[in-house]
Formats: C-alpha cells, sequence, structure tokens
C-alpha cells in the first residue's frame, strides 16, 4: 500500500530532482547529491514525527477541514523570522565576511522568492 507520506516524499523527491538538474547545468552548487539526500532524509524524519506526534500521516484526498495552503504559508513565514534572525545573528558576528554577506543575500533572495511565489500561487488556487 503507497502511502501518503511516501507518495509527498516522491514528489519532493522529484522537484528536488529538478531544482538539482538546474544547479547541475549551471555548475553552481558543490554536494549537490548530498545535500538532496540530507534534504530527503530530514524531511522524512518530519514526516515520521508529525505521523507519531498526530497519529496520522499528512492528509492528501480526504477533506479533514485543514487548510495546507493556509498551514504552509503560516510555517514559511515562521521561516522567515527564523531565517532573519539567524542572518542578523550572522552579520553581528561576522559582519566583515564579504563571501558570507553574499551567501546572506542569495539565501533571503532566494527564500523571499519563494514566500512570494507561494502567496501568488495560494492566491490564484483560493480564487477557484
Amino acid at each position: 500500500m503507497i502511502t501518503n507520506n511516501y507518495r509527498i516524499l516522491e514528489n519532493i523527491k522529484s522537484n528536488l530532482k529538478m531544482v538539482r538538474e538546474q544547479l547541475d547545468s549551471e555548475n553552481r552548487i558543490n554536494n549537490r547529491h548530498f545535500i538532496t539526500d540530507r534534504l530527503i532524509g530530514d524531511i522524512a524524519g518530519r514526516l515520521d514525527v508529525g505521523a507519531k506526534r498526530y497519529g496520522e500521516e499528512v492528509p492528501i484526498e480526504e477533506d479533514d477541514g485543514r487548510d495546507m495552503g493556509l498551514e504552509a504559508y503560516e510555517e514559511l513565514c515562521d521561516a522567515a523570522v527564523y531565517l532573519s534572525s539567524l542572518t542578523l545573528k550572522l552579520k553581528q558576528y561576522n559582519g566583515d565576511d564579504e563571501s558570507l554577506q553574499k551567501e546572506i543575500v542569495a539565501i533571503n533572495s532566494v527564500f523571499f522568492n519563494t514566500l512570494y511565489q507561494t502567496i501568488i500561487f495560494l492566491n490564484s488556487y483560493e480564487s477557484k
């Protein structure tokens, strides 16, 4: 039997593969396979924690009253707070490190672009 968590993890793997292939074509990041493997392992672990904590897997088909779009948005907002806190801390302790500053800008750019695109997607999804 294919579980919801399995389906979700396979979908994430597929999306990460597309990102990794894009990064490969641009030759921008070393250790792409290690990063992908770590992400899959960490996400699988989070799915297991959630299943144990809530006694069920993440629902896909059934309508249990949860708004997965809203929950995703709220989690992204939380991540924005944590990421901002981390980058401010890094700037405070490593303010003169130019390569770190560039990495912080890149991370913030990608993350906040993702957050912005998520809002656009959710607005179009909600209007249907």
